[in-house]
Formats: C-alpha cells, structure tokens, sequence
C-alpha cells in the first residue's frame, strides 16, 4: 500500500472511533465474493463492533504477546516513537498479515501498552 494512503488512514483512525471499528469490522467480516448471496442483518451497531473486536483481542493475544511485545519489543518501540502515527505506521509494516485498522485500534484504544505492560512481568 502506497505510504501517503497508509499515513492518511492512520490519521482518519486517530480523529474517528467509529472509522476505526467499522474499517475493521468490514476488513475482519468481509463478504466471500459470492454474489448469490445478499446481507438480510442489518449492520451492527458501534458498541457490539467494540465488543467483537475485544473478543477477536482475547483470541489472538497469545500470538500477539510473542510477536509484539516480545520480538518486536512493542515496549521500548513505544518510548521510541513519540508520535503515534509514526508508531502503527512502523508496526503495521512489521505485522503486515494485520489491517491499519487493527494495527490502530490495538495501539490508539490501549490494548497493546497493557498486554506488553503485563508481557515484560512474565
């Protein structure tokens, strides 16, 4: 992805909660390309895309604990890259199999500074 679209992004994902989750949601429920098939649910709201964002968190942090925190050092990265932006944009080139819109909520909405917080007191 080309850099200036991945800096835009980051910074619509710093000024809008709702993008974030949406663009996530979408990304992590995207269709199958079947086109005999049509959406009959209508989308969910805001709060019930947070909480199924929380639960793919509580699924995949054992994988991201390994690799963020401890091979990437999130910890010390973090102290490093003073703006947030520069941040996801440098993580998500290293979790690249991971959407901007993960890579941001994990780092904006906290979820990493805690679970690489209590990674450094295993």
């Amino acid at each position: 992805m080309d850099k200036t679209v991945v800096e835009q992004t980051i910074k619509a994902y710093l000024s809008d909660e709702t993008k974030r989750y949406q663009d996530w949601y979408e990304d992590f429920y995207a269709p199958t390309g079947d086109t005999d098939t049509f959406e009959v649910a209508p989308p969910c709201s805001h709060n019930t895309r947070k909480k199924r964002f929380k639960q793919y968190f509580q699924e995949q942090q054992a994988v991201w604990r390994e690799k963020i925190c401890i091979e990437w050092e999130y910890s010390r990265k973090r102290k490093e890259y003073h703006e947030i932006e520069r941040l996801i944009a440098v993580l998500v080139d290293y979790m690249a199999t991971e959407g901007i819109a993960t890579i941001s909520i994990l780092v904006i909405e906290g979820y990493l500074d805690h679970l690489c917080a209590n990674a450094c007191e295993e």
